[in-house]
């Protein structure tokens, strides 16, 4: 959160982030009964490929005809979960701090910012979205390195 002129109140970090929505929707996927799931009924489902799907925009768990599942219906149902408790845990951390009063800005940044509806729900709040969400930490600890070394 910013005040007016722009400094930092406060930050905070909401505990949980993508990775957990990325294995709820692994596990949902291991619930699944229909005739593709049933060929990998005893297998678990990788909250690495559950990300590569949401990455590359398609929503398919695994590469191949065999393994590859849609998992649109999945996506939304978990992700109503994990997002109505992530917003109330912020929701509380910022009445609790009386911070809407003064703050100017509130901001959002890392992975689970730019995943699809996410970004559309913070920006419906009046979040500011930053570029780059997913690199803002990294490109900060540059900048920090870079300053300290004098480059």
């Amino acid at each position: 959160m910013r005040n007016p002129g722009g400094a930092v109140i406060d930050r905070h970090l909401i505990e949980g982030g993508c990775g957990e929505l990325h294995t709820m929707i692994a596990e949902a996927l291991d619930k699944r009964n229909d005739r593709v799931s049933l060929l990998s009924k005893d297998v678990k489902h990788s909250p690495s490929l559950v990300n590569q799907g949401i990455i590359e925009g398609t929503f398919t768990y695994g590469g191949n005809h065999l393994t590859g599942k849609k998992f649109e219906t999945e996506y939304s149902q978990c992700l109503d979960e994990w997002w109505s408790t992530r917003i109330e845990k912020f929701a509380n951390f910022v009445t609790a701090g009386n911070y809407l009063d003064r703050a100017k800005y509130l901001v959002a940044w890392g992975g689970g910012v730019s995943l699809p509806v996410v970004d559309q729900n913070l920006a419906d709040l009046g979040f500011v979205i930053l570029n780059n969400p997913q690199f803002i930490n990294a490109l900060g600890l540059k900048l920090l390195t870079q300053i300290s070394l004098g480059a």
